[in-house]
């Protein structure tokens, strides 16, 4: 008798205990309303959506009758504990890097092995301004090597529930379900482009354009909370590091520019003054069009003056399946050639030529690796923004013609 590797029987036995709680907590508390749908036990699937925060993996599980082994960044592997209790009950799938290598292909083919549904989110990150992140062109590839049916799903109205960057949940009209179901024969009559276009078209949303086609309230506690995660640049005087958030007013400490987030997701004056931008979506789109402007420029570029900083940091070495380690807390600086990390005791430096890859995780953890493999992690118990860095580091390192150069 053949024994899974991967898949196991108390992940549906886990998964079919906490479904209809876990459903009726979100219902009541986030305005939950999902299309269930029955797969087939017999059948693998790949199961791709569009990504905007933590939440998503749960929304998803909660529409289908099977467990789903979601491909998961191996920031999820270094929780000590939690990671061990996730690994028990859900088994994820890790890649290294945010990148699906060769050996996370073997684990995702395993798992198709064996019957098991698995869940990926192209884009790879969730969304801070509302639009789905840049998905690569490779997904096509990685189907066609697959041959399985593919389920493509969409979340609409999450963002606004549960935006990144918020420091509190709202309560309002989101949905979950399948936009498009791709058949095995579809996937060998179409190219690997072919295929990476379809599940691009179908997944790369707008929070903002649904939400405008269908105006739905979201109320929530202090909604415009910790909006400088996202949005770090005043409109009004472009100064950065000077937004500041208070309930569901957001304004500038330097020119005093204020707005107030309302409880459709859209800025509306606050104190007369007139509003730069109605979304933040159209003040992300901004912020990183100066950003990009200041490069060509040459703004940016000073060997002695810090494009950023921020105070009480703390830098942790990061282990696979281990708690991450702090190493000490200064103050974080980053120059056009270099992060550093000083305090009294101890400084760190990294030049962004040994960086291998930077992203955001969850609201404002900074996460980047290195040449020597090492892997690091940068945290404050205090509100900053860690998307200014990934912003300006890509784009000093790769340059204004990369692809998905401001994802995150």
């Amino acid at each position: 008798m053949k024994t899974n590797k991967h898949t196991k029987v108390r992940h549906n036995i886990i998964a079919n205990i906490l479904r209809p709680p876990v459903h009726l907590f979100f219902k009541l508390f986030f305005g939950l309303n999902l299309t269930k749908y029955k797969l087939d036990k017999n059948q693998p699937y790949l199961i791709l959506s569009n990504h905007i925060g933590g939440y998503d993996p749960i929304f998803i599980s909660l529409s289908f009758n099977q467990p789903i082994y979601y491909v998961a960044s191996d920031h999820l592997f270094r929780l000590s504990f939690i990671s061990k209790i996730l690994k028990f009950c859900f088994a994820p799938i890790p890649i290294s890097k945010t990148m699906i290598d060769i050996k996370s292909i073997r684990h995702i083919k395993s798992v198709a092995s064996e019957n098991g549904c698995i869940g990926l989110f192209p884009s790879g990150n969730g969304s801070f301004n509302g639009e789905e992140a840049y998905i690569s062109p490779a997904i096509g590839k990685l189907v066609k090597l697959l041959n399985i049916p593919v389920i493509l799903y969409n979340l609409q109205g999450l963002y606004f529930c549960t935006p990144r960057w918020a420091a509190h949940h709202s309560k309002g009209c989101f949905n979950g379900k399948i936009v498009r179901q791709i058949e095995v024969e579809e996937i060998k009559n179409y190219s690997s482009e072919q295929l990476s276009d379809i599940i691009i078209t179908n997944l790369k949303t707008s929070a903002y354009e649904t939400q405008k086609a269908n105006m739905q309230p979201y109320k929530g506690r202090n909604p415009a909370m910790y909006l400088e995660r996202a949005l770090y640049t005043c409109p009004h005087c472009h100064s950065r590091n000077t937004m500041q958030s208070k309930n569901d007013i957001f304004y500038c400490t330097k020119c005093n520019y204020s707005v107030k987030y309302n409880t459709f997701g859209f800025f509306e004056s606050e104190n007369k003054n007139s509003v730069c931008f109605d979304s933040i979506i159209m003040w992300d789109n901004w912020q990183k069009e100066l950003l990009l402007k200041e490069y060509k420029n040459d703004i940016l570029f000073n060997k002695d003056t810090p494009l950023y900083t921020d105070e009480k940091i703390k830098l942790f070495s990061c282990f696979y399946m281990k708690k991450n380690v702090l190493l000490h807390t200064g103050v974080l600086k980053l120059f056009y050639d270099r992060i550093e990390i000083v305090s009294d005791t101890k400084s760190s430096i990294f030049y962004l030529a040994d960086i291998l890859e930077i992203q955001a995780i969850l609201g404002q953890i900074l996460q980047f690796s290195t040449q020597d493999g090492s892997f690091y992690e940068i945290k404050s118990d205090f509100v900053y923004s860690a998307l200014k860095y990934v912003h300006i580091i890509n784009l000093i390192k790769n340059g204004e013609g990369q692809s998905g150069l401001f994802s995150v």
